[in-house]
C-alpha cells in the first residue's frame, strides 16, 4: 500500500472512530452507598410526612451526563420484580448541566394502609431527561438490597383512636383519703354530708373527691378532649383538655359538688365529641348515689 492510500485509509478509520464515539454518549449512574446499609429495618413514610432518617434510605451516588443538557435521577422500589405490591416514594435529584458529579437523595415506601410490613429486595435507578416530547430514559440500573419497611397500625385506613374507661368503676371519698368508696359502673353508694370535704360549707350541696380512669384502647394517639361529670342532667365537673398517647391510661381526680338525696352521677369521656373515635358508644358511664344530710355554712 503506497503512502497516499495509507493516508486515505487512516483518515477513513479515524472518521469511523469519531462517529462511533459520538453516536452513544456515556450517561451513567453508580451507587456509592446506602445509609443505613442493607440489610436494615426501618419505618415507612405515613401520608403527608417528610422523608428523613429513620423512615427512608439515603443513597449516595456518582453520575455522568453527556447526551442531554440536563437530567434527573430517581431511585425506585415500586414495580421491581421481587418486591411486593406497594407504593414507593422518592426524591428526584436534579442535574442542571452536563458532566460528572456526585449526589444524594432518598427513597422509601408509602404507608398507604395496604400493608404493615414491606420487604424490598430490588431498587431501580434511572437517569431521565425531560424533553418537550416527553420523558427520555438515558440510563437504568438495578441493585439487590434487603430493606424491611414497617408501617404502624395507625396508618391503616379508618384506624381511629378510642377513649374509654380503663377500670370498671370509680373511687369517691370526702376529706379522709383512707376511707374511699369503690363504686362499680351501674351500682350505687351511700354518702353522708359529714364525710364530705367541707361538711359545714355550702348551700346544701357537698364536695367529694372523684377519681376515674381513662384509656386509649385502639393504639392511636388522641387529640385534645374534655370530660364532664353530671349529677343527673347538671354539669358538676369539667376536666381537660387532655390527650392520650396510643394505649395510654391515666387517672383523673376531680371534686364535683353533689346534691342531697338520690341521684345519678354520670361520667362522659370526650363529652364534646372532639375526638373522632372508632367506637363512640363506650364513652359514658354512670353510678347511683344517695347523699344523706346537707353541707350548709358560709363559703370562703
Amino acid at each position: 500500500m503506497n503512502a497516499k492510500k495509507s493516508l486515505t485509509f487512516l483518515t477513513a478509520l479515524l472518521g469511523l472512530v469519531l462517529t462511533a464515539g459520538t453516536a452513544r454518549a456515556a450517561d451513567w449512574v453508580k451507587i456509592i452507598s446506602f445509609n443505613p446499609a442493607s440489610p436494615a429495618s426501618l419505618s415507612g413514610v405515613p401520608t403527608g410526612s417528610p422523608m428523613g432518617p429513620g423512615n427512608s434510605i439515603e443513597v449516595t451516588f456518582t453520575y455522568n451526563l453527556e447526551s442531554k443538557p440536563s437530567g434527573r435521577i430517581g431511585f425506585f422500589t415500586a414495580g421491581e420484580p421481587g418486591n411486593p405490591p406497594h407504593t414507593g416514594v422518592e426524591l428526584p435529584f436534579t442535574i442542571a448541566k452536563k458532566g460528572r458529579g456526585e449526589g444524594k437523595t432518598r427513597f422509601s415506601v408509602q404507608c398507604s394502609g395496604t400493608f404493615t410490613t414491606c420487604h424490598i429486595t430490588k431498587v431501580r435507578y434511572n437517569l431521565f431527561h425531560d424533553s418537550p416530547g416527553g420523558l427520555v430514559n438515558l440510563f437504568e440500573g438495578h441493585a439487590t438490597v434487603d430493606f424491611t419497611f414497617k408501617c404502624p397500625p395507625s396508618t391503616q385506613p379508618g384506624h381511629k383512636p378510642n377513649i374509654t374507661s380503663a377500670r370498671p368503676g370509680l373511687y369517691i371519698w370526702g376529706s379522709d383519703p383512707t376511707h374511699k368508696h369503690w363504686v362499680s359502673w351501674g351500682s350505687g353508694v351511700k354518702l353522708t354530708a359529714a364525710e364530705s370535704i367541707f361538711p359545714k360549707k355550702g348551700n346544701g350541696q357537698c364536695a367529694f373527691n372523684v377519681e376515674y380512669y381513662e384509656k386509649e384502647t385502639n393504639g392511636v394517639a388522641t387529640g385534645p378532649f374534655k370530660n364532664r361529670i353530671f349529677s343527673d342532667a347538671n354539669v358538676r365537673a369539667i376536666n381537660g383538655p387532655d390527650t392520650l398517647n396510643a394505649g395510654q391510661a391515666k387517672s383523673v381526680v376531680t371534686q364535683p359538688y353533689l346534691d342531697p338525696g338520690s341521684h345519678t352521677l354520670t361520667l362522659r369521656l370526650d363529652a364534646d365529641g372532639n375526638v373522632t373515635e372508632s367506637n363512640e358508644g363506650d364513652n359514658s358511664f354512670s353510678i347511683r348515689y344517695r347523699l344523706e344530710g346537707r353541707c350548709v355554712g358560709p363559703i370562703g
